[in-house]
């Protein structure tokens, strides 16, 4: 009788699949096993049993779709966030937060519905999240403190459109009276408006304009020598100064005389929050190319240009006025006879006006000539009133309110890119100091980028830091699926995966922007995952997992399928997934089923070892990860779990930390009368309870959440929870020698560190189960060490040996060394 030594010393290749049976020759079916549940793969080579979910909390609902989002502002300071059909709760330190009313605290939101909470993806920069859905206009919630998260709409101070070409459909605008008030009619040649866009559906109408011209000739109103009366916002007056000439100044403030001014104080200077110096001697002036000032004869004044950007760094959303800067001072006076021609250029869209800040009484204060060239302006309007298909009531939309449209007949108008009839982006990720929006429905290979450090600036300009939209010039129209920052902007579509970058050494800007196809494996609707230096992509269709990576042989991006030698664990498709870093990089996928598999990911020690994970009568909704509050080198991984069905349905929330005992759902108990209460999440289940000492019973939960625990002493704490069996079976015991020949014994030495001894060894077939024994070995636990044990059942052409866990207790497998007789 022949034997055969074969040594399992690691499972850095994880499950594999059943078509690597019969592939000795391969090595990593020499580091594989054919079944790994409920196990982690070390970095080191061995298996550990995966700790329980500790159940933290119900969820805010009792079924439906909940999705759970990781905030990390910092090391010390992380939430975890519920989001569910119409609401956000947070977590912090494993546990909910609390309102100022000792309630849950909770955010309501427009994502009312399964698939939008599905469709949701969610961006995080310091404390602000930036949220966004095809179906709704994109959101922040922002943290100012720990219980109050607040929910807004991203307000724009520059709306992206559609295109900037001439549209096929003429819009002609006209203001009509109705009811004393005057309203912005829009008749379209075609049917273009629908009663949806009704308060949602923005539009930009260009209107061209010829040459400009201001004089600046307006005086302040009043000339005052004293400050003892009442002031109103916006009112002009002239005061003396020392040299006998006369002061020009703004009341920027309502001015009282009761309470504002002070006896005998009547210098404006010393009033800095009413009064400013100069007065506006012209109209605004829009100036979008060049524009020259002039002055002729001989005057004695001083005089300034100012300018305002509608859409400047200083906007304010709920301060809609333009911000105005000194662009150029200059005077006249007795000894200083000179006149000026002053000139420029504006690139982006702002305003002019010529102030009056001092002049001489008596004499001639000059006319400034202002001239603007001729230029168009882009009224940004909204569906206020929906008429017909053909017509609607529009309304100034923004801080464009000052700037109101005229009667027009025009081509040169486009819908806004996000909105009712094109939907709202699909992606969302931070590059380069700008916000980036990838892929509405109705333009799904389209990107949309903000102004260098202005998140809410989208209307592009010709500055290098101007916000951009950039198209895919791809061969058909696939939706954007995911965004993600690397080495450029590398995009994942349905067809392939492309990489945005500059063409030069500059920053990435409209004129060096360029799209590179690196894949055309194709990708899901799931955001890549960062790890190392490399992206993780889930495939098109659900079931393969790429890692997109830099090769220096090829001078570009390549991918990999690292899930190929265990593709059958991914059959039902990922629906979530999101990365745990320990060690190693743990990948956890939650599939269609409601099941897991995990990823165990070290390039530097080879290690791409997938294992599949259940939870015991729950079907798993969501995972993510976060910074655990145990100073555990690990994250913690965190599920939201549909359990129940009917009456007794319910989601929960659970945490599978480091230091958790080996049971799914467990929550701590009080024994009252020899009977246990609260364990609704675990009704109509089997469950275990440990008591203090350890020890372990089997308890039966009935639908009402209770159950009996005869023997345990009266106001005792335990803990219950579901059994998390762990079950590892190697692949064929197999070598080139012996393929094919019968297989008469197995004996097997395991080595264990700090294991339970409460465990089963066989084949893997549910008849071929045996109970190790210790007391024959005369070894107590927690062991680390060898055991040896011997199975002759079931032996045949194709032999495997199981180790089967169910007890709620740790279990560490650092190797195996099997010998078969043949």
């Amino acid at each position: 009788m022949a034997k055969q030594v074969l040594q399992r010393l690691s499972f850095t290749a994880g499950e594999l699949t059943p078509w690597l049976a019969g592939r000795a020759d391969l090595d990593p079916v020499s580091r594989g096993a054919s079944r790994l549940i409920n196990f982690l793969v070390s970095p080191f080579g061995g298996l550990r049993r995966r700790p329980g979910t500790r159940l933290v909390a119900r969820a805010g609902c009792r079924e439906g779709m909940v999705r759970l989002v990781s905030f990390k502002y910092s090391t010390g300071v992380q939430f975890m966030l519920e989001v569910g059909r119409g609401y956000v709760r947070y977590f912090k330190n494993g546990a909910l937060l609390t309102d100022t009313e000792g309630g849950v605290l909770e955010t309501l939101t427009p994502w009312k519905t399964d698939e939008q909470v599905s469709n949701l993806r969610m961006q995080q920069l310091n404390d602000v999240i930036y949220c966004v859905e095809p179906s709704t206009p994109p959101m922040t919630l922002a943290r100012y403190a720990d219980d109050d998260w607040r929910l807004e709409a991203l307000e724009f101070s520059g709306i992206p459109y559609e295109s900037s070409l001439l549209n096929a459909v003429r819009l002609e605008c006209r203001m009509v009276r109705e009811g004393g008030v005057n309203r912005l009619l829009a008749t379209a040649d075609d049917d273009v408006f629908t009663p949806e866009m009704e308060g949602k559906e923005f539009l930009r109408i260009t209107r061209k304009y010829g040459e400009t011209v201001a004089e600046g000739n307006q005086m302040p109103f009043y000339h005052l020598t004293t400050l003892s009366r009442d002031l109103y916002k916006g009112e002009t007056f002239s005061m003396n100064r020392e040299d006998g000439w006369r002061q020009a100044y703004t009341c920027i403030r309502d001015f009282s005389r009761e309470s504002d001014y002070q006896e005998g104080v009547d210098r404006p200077e010393r009033y800095t929050a009413f009064f400013e110096k100069g007065a506006d001697a012209s109209t605004r002036i829009y100036v979008n190319g060049a524009w020259t000032l002039e002055t002729t004869g001989t005057w004695d004044a001083e005089w300034e240009i100012c300018r305002g950007y509608p859409d400047g760094s200083n906007y304010l959303p709920n301060r809609p006025e333009l911000v105005w800067h000194s662009v150029k001072s200059f005077q006249q006076r007795e000894g200083f006879r000179n006149n000026f021609t002053l000139s420029g250029n504006e690139e982006e869209m702002s305003y002019y006006k010529i102030r009056l800040m001092a002049y001489k009484d008596g004499s001639s204060a000059g006319t400034p000539v202002f001239r603007a060239s001729a230029g168009s302006f882009n009224h940004e309007v909204v569906v206020e009133e929906y008429v017909s298909p053909r017509s609607a009531y529009l309304a100034s939309a923004l801080h464009l309110s000052y700037h109101t449209l005229s009667d027009c007949d025009t081509n040169d108008w486009s819908f806004g890119a996000f909105g009712v009839r094109n939907g709202y982006p699909c992606t969302v990720e931070f590059h380069q100091g700008r916000l980036w929006f990838g892929g509405t429905p109705g333009q799904p290979q389209t990107l949309w980028a903000s102004r260098v450090d202005d998140f809410s600036a989208f209307t592009p300009g010709i500055p290098a830091d101007s916000p951009m939209i950039l198209t895919m010039a791809a061969s058909q129209q696939n939706r954007i699926s995911w965004i993600a920052s690397l080495r450029g902007l590398m995009i994942g579509t349905s067809e392939g995966e492309w990489r945005l970058s500059a063409t030069n050494s500059e920053g990435l800007n409209a004129s060096n922007a360029g799209f590179e196809r690196h894949s055309g494996v194709g990708s899901a609707s799931l955001d890549a995952l960062s790890v190392e230096n490399s992206l993780l992509f889930v495939q098109q269709g659900g079931m393969k997992v790429r890692e997109l990576f830099y090769s220096l042989e090829a001078d570009g991006y390549q991918t990999r399928d690292v899930s190929l030698l265990s593709d059958h664990l991914l059959g039902e498709g990922i629906v979530d997934w999101t990365v745990q870093r320990s060690t190693a990089f743990h990948v956890w996928c939650v599939l269609g089923d409601g099941s897991a598999v995990c990823m165990t990911l070290n390039r530097e020690q080879n290690v791409v070892a997938w294992h599949a994970h259940r939870l015991e009568h729950g079907r798993i909704l969501s995972v993510a990860s976060l910074r655990g509050s145990r100073n555990t080198p690990d994250e913690e991984v965190w599920f939201a779990v549909a359990r129940g069905e009917g009456e007794e349905a319910c989601i929960t929330v659970e945490c599978m930390a480091d230091g958790n005992a080996c049971l799914d759902a467990c929550t701590e108990a009080v024994v009252k009368g020899e009977t246990l209460s609260g364990l609704s999440h675990l009704a109509g289940c089997g469950a275990f309870l440990v008591g203090g000492d350890g020890a372990c019973m089997d308890i039966s939960v009935d639908g009402a959440g209770n159950a009996a625990c005869p023997g345990r002493g009266d106001g005792e704490t335990v803990s219950v929870g579901l059994a998390a069996p762990a079950e590892v079976r190697t692949m064929p015991l197999e070598t080139l020698e012996t393929l094919g020949c019968f297989k008469k014994q197995l004996g097997a030495r395991v080595l264990l560190h700090e294991s339970t001894l409460k465990f089963r060894y066989g084949t893997g077939t549910p008849e071929a189960w045996k109970d190790f024994q210790p007391g024959r070995y005369g070894v107590s636990e927690p062991y680390s060490g060898y055991v040896r044990m011997i199975h002759n059942y079931g032996m045949d052409e194709q032999s495997s040996f199981a180790l089967r866990v169910e007890t709620p207790a740790p279990f560490n497998l650092l190797a195996l060394v099997l010998d078969v007789e043949l």
